[in-house]
């Protein structure tokens, strides 16, 4: 298994500990946001090419409300399996403010570390998970359409 960042529970401890004194307000309640998922993109064709790192997009739920959030993508390469995660924090405004698509949904680049030549699928939670074959040529980057 290649792993882009460390175990999901110490980085996920550690970004919570030291983003959670930014919500320290009376106001603002703050809850770890762990392994969100949402919609992915592969390049063009679903081809990319190997030994190359990747930029793939996942646009991760912040919630119903207007929440501030500050997390980051997680990237577990398992086998032929590209996992892509939101990983962070989310709290409640402590301002009421206006309720945007922007606010709710929010979007990570996704570096995926280099791959060998072979056919890969890339999920995400609670999404469809797309096909992606690592040959020689292909995209290194891709942008997810809102919907």
């Amino acid at each position: 298994m290649l792993r882009a960042s460390e175990p999901v529970s110490m980085r996920a401890v550690l970004f919570t500990a030291l983003v959670s004194a930014a919500c320290s307000g009376p106001a603002e309640r703050c809850e770890p946001l762990m392994n969100t998922g949402g919609p992915t993109c592969v390049p063009d064709g679903g081809v990319a090419p190997a030994g190359q790192p990747l930029s793939l997009q996942l646009r991760a739920f912040a919630g119903g409300g207007c929440q501030r959030v500050e997390s980051e993508c997680q990237v577990t390469v398992d086998g032929g399996e590209i996992r892509l995660a939101a990983v962070g924090i989310s709290c409640e405004p402590v301002v009421v403010q206006a309720c945007t698509d922007d606010i709710r949904f929010e979007t990570k680049t996704c570096t995926v570390p280099a791959l060998p030549v072979g056919d890969y699928t890339v999920t995400s939670a609670g999404e469809t998970s797309r096909a992606l074959q690592v040959r020689d040529a292909g995209a290194t980057s891709c942008s997810v359409s809102f919907f």
